[in-house]
């Protein structure tokens, strides 16, 4: 079973505040040429996408130049839902898990997808500790996935936890949905980004691939 874990990509979607909102359009080629083509402009980091190294670090890895193998592997979702809003996610849910040596993935659960649409998505969501981050740095794990629309609080000015992720060079993988379908479920998350050379991030088909 494949689970979709992206959200579309449309004029008029929530974007990070101060990003460009999608344009797309069709070229109208139909009654001339017999063919639909859209054209679209927005920033590589749109709806569900990654972040690479190149995001904060000029010589950190990126679309191009990363391992292809870095972009899917096996995951484990942790359930933060319980975490009210503008808490902290703490150290203690790995800890608690005892899973980071055995799998490529991290993705946290906290419901926030379900406000895709809605004017608090951007508001409070819970974030990962700076112990959590450092933790998660260490580790063998290629990246870590979210649900919400930052690692860091949408206000952050010095974007911590995107420094000690990306500067260890790992991923991360913002704006995932449908991540409720995967709890206590073993499979293998992708997230394979257009080949952009230099690229900083991109817009993913993030999926679940359920054993």
């Amino acid at each position: 079973m494949i689970i979709d874990l992206s959200h579309s990509i449309e004029p008029g979607m929530p974007v990070f505040p101060g990003s460009q909102t999608p344009e797309i359009r069709d070229l109208n080629l139909f009654d001339e040429l017999g063919v639909y083509v859209k054209t679209f402009s927005f920033d590589g980091h749109t709806g569900t996408h990654l972040d690479t190294p190149r995001h904060f670090f000029a010589d950190g890895g990126s679309t191009s130049s990363l391992d292809i193998s870095i972009f899917t592997g096996k995951a484990a979702v942790i359930d933060c839902s319980k975490i009210a809003a503008g808490n902290i996610i703490p150290f203690q849910v790995i800890e608690d898990a005892g899973i980071l040596d055995e799998i490529d993935f991290i993705i946290f659960y906290t419901g926030w997808s379900k406000k895709w649409g809605a004017e608090d998505y951007f508001g409070n969501f819970p974030v990962i500790s700076e112990e959590l981050a450092n933790k998660l740095a260490e580790s063998k794990i290629n990246g870590i996935g979210l649900d919400v629309i930052s690692i860091d609080p949408v206000d952050s000015v010095e974007l911590t936890n995107h420094k000690i992720i990306l500067g260890a060079g790992k991923i991360i993988i913002e704006n995932l949905t449908n991540v409720e379908q995967l709890l206590n479920k073993q499979f293998t998350f992708s997230c394979f980004p257009l080949n952009i050379k230099d690229g900083d991030g991109s817009p993913v088909r993030a999926v679940a691939i359920v054993e």
